[in-house]
């Protein structure tokens, strides 16, 4: 539902709201007019239609309407306002057809100021998107003194601002990229020569050029973010000229994102990397002795990890694309016994341990007279616990057989459950997981389209979302359906499917009618084909409702929401 979304939004604009108010800043988006003399807005020059960066755009053309918007152009007005059913309404023509209306904008110094179209750049600024169509009036720059700029004569700061934007100008009408900017003028004549390789000052780039350098630039701003890095321009390109006068362009360009990250961490202060505190805890547990880890002793064999590789009782463990193989080539997953058993009840846990709930599971046959199994299981999505991650005490993973990752969890997330527990983390990849698959978590076991068996419990993955933006992991029903089907010979070769865990939920359970929270009905065809005892899911956020249940039975099936964490324990 739209509502949920614009629920969200809000939630997003409050808390920068908030953010802003604390930190002394102006909580509602810049106004031109208040920056600028009616003087020098009437010399603007109208340069057409143009495809404009978002993230460039800051403010509005007047003050009449920025105070609906946080600085993050989020809506601020409640839920039962009329603005709040006129951004839900085009948020669903966005999903449904697509916002194709250009919106008015005024350019000043490489930002954009909204005259029309505030409510569209909100929601597609919601929904993540790089760019928006806009017709566009240029503002030219004014030096101190000149056409009666505000500042004054003798203003150093404002007259450098200029000439910098001068500079900037150069570069664009050769370049035709507004997201690179600097805070020298000379720095973009560096990096025109970087590219071009000829003393010809502003020789226009080629299509090839422009499409090679934005794709370097677009993981190099990734890695260098993730890394703890300042992704805010200009800091960001200062950053990246360094990075490729030091190592070569077209050296970086042959770079993947995982050996960029890499070279930025090498060196972090020269690149002005400040680590979180959570990554610097776990760099620092990553050091320690392995016989003082929770997860450092596994059956008394010891256990080492690394993003890299894994040691077992000397035996040397590497990973493989998506296999982990050991030094003898064989895959290396616990096939363990598969039993089919009586019908046996699943447990759903709350996060410190009480409130049982029973709800019957599918059903297994021929196991009568073996021992049964019981496994206590950790599901997590979409947002990192606090009590499992900032909050971690030692020895609170070390209850859990299996731990499992549905979806929009950070790859430091990830390596800092496998590295503190004694058991398997098995993870999917959510519809914000696009960099997991450039860079897997390390120690972590990817079932994306699989079937793993641990210790006879079978359990299958299908991640990412429905597509309501452009994401390499977002799909149609009939895409999904297609990867379905190529996991049905897999699950018949196991005899079956005990667990069942995606990143997004099934049709008509615990989903919404929005593109974006739709759930899948190929999920029901598996449940209804395989009867799986458990079916686990992430990216239903709890604060999207009340009304969201974490536990919920389908045709003998529990269903469990994994958002945050959830703890349940089956028996097989």
């Amino acid at each position: 539902m739209v509502a949920l979304d614009y629920q969200e939004a809000h939630k997003m604009a409050t808390k920068e709201y908030r953010r802003a108010m604390i930190a002394g800043e102006s909580p509602y988006p810049d106004c031109l007019d208040e920056k600028l003399p009616p003087s020098i807005l009437a010399e603007g020059k109208r340069i057409g239609r143009e495809q404009i960066p978002l993230a460039l755009v800051v403010g509005t053309k007047t003050g009449g309407r920025n105070h609906a918007f946080a600085r993050n152009f989020m809506p601020l007005l409640g839920m039962d306002s009329e603005f709040a059913a006129k951004w839900s309404s085009l948020c669903q023509s966005h999903l449904e057809e697509g916002i194709r209306q250009p919106v008015k904008v005024y350019e000043y110094r490489n930002r954009f100021y909204v005259e029309e179209g505030n409510k569209r750049v909100s929601v597609l600024k919601y929904f993540d998107a790089d760019s928006i169509d806009a017709d566009v009036i240029q503002i030219p720059s004014q030096r101190s003194g000149q056409g009666g700029s505000q500042a004054g004569p003798e203003d150093p700061a404002e007259s450098a601002a200029a000439r910098n934007y001068e500079a900037f100008l150069q570069f664009y009408h050769s370049s035709h990229m507004r997201t690179v900017e600097f805070s020298e003028p000379e720095s973009y004549l560096r990096l025109q020569k970087l590219v071009k390789k000829t003393d010809d000052a502003w020789e226009e780039w080629t299509e090839d050029e422009q499409r090679e350098f934005r794709s370097m630039y677009y993981f190099f701003h990734r890695e260098y973010v993730k890394a703890g890095g300042d992704g805010r321009l200009p800091q960001v390109c200062d950053v990246m000229l360094a990075f490729l006068e030091k190592y070569g362009y077209e050296e970086v360009c042959g770079l993947s994102p995982g050996q960029v990250r890499s070279a930025l961490e090498e060196d972090p202060e020269s690149f002005g990397i400040q680590r979180s505190r959570t990554d610097q805890t776990l760099r620092a547990v990553k050091k320690l002795p392995q016989a003082t880890l929770s997860g450092g002793v596994r059956s008394g064999k010891q256990v080492v990890r690394s993003s890299k590789k894994v040691v077992r009782s000397g035996k040397k463990v590497v990973r493989s694309g998506k296999r982990v193989v050991s030094s003898s080539g064989r895959q290396v997953v616990d096939t363990g016994s598969r039993l089919i058993g009586g019908s046996l009840p699943v447990k759903l846990l709350s996060p410190f341990g009480t409130g049982l709930f029973h709800g019957r599971l599918g059903s297994r046959s021929g196991g009568e007279g073996r021992e049964r199994r019981r496994f206590r299981i950790l599901a997590v999505a979409d947002d990192e616990s606090r009590c499992y991650y900032e909050d971690y005490r030692q020895g609170n993973l070390d209850e859990f057989d299996l731990i499992l990752a549905c979806g929009d969890l950070h790859r430091t997330y990830l390596e800092f459950l496998t590295t503190m527990a004694k058991c398997p983390v098995l993870y999917i990849r959510g519809n914000h997981d696009d960099d997991l698959m450039e860079e897997p978590p390390g120690g972590c076991i990817c079932v994306e389209d699989q079937v793993y068996v641990h210790e006879g419990l079978r359990i299958a993955g299908l991640g990412g979302s429905h597509r309501y933006r452009d994401g390499r992991n977002m799909y149609t029903e009939a895409q999904m359906r297609k990867r379905a089907r190529r996991l049905m010979p897999k699950i018949r070769k196991q005899g079956g499917l005990d667990i069942l865990m995606t990143h997004a939920p099934a049709r008509g359970v615990n989903d919404f009618d929005s593109v974006s929270h739709r759930g899948f009905e190929t999920f029901r065809d598996l449940l209804d084909r395989y009867h799986p005892q458990v079916f686990v899911h992430g990216h239903i956020h709890k604060n999207y409702g009340v009304r969201i249940p974490q536990r919920t039975e389908l045709n003998g099936t529990t269903v469990i929401n994994a958002y945050e964490h959830c703890i349940f324990e089956i028996e097989i």
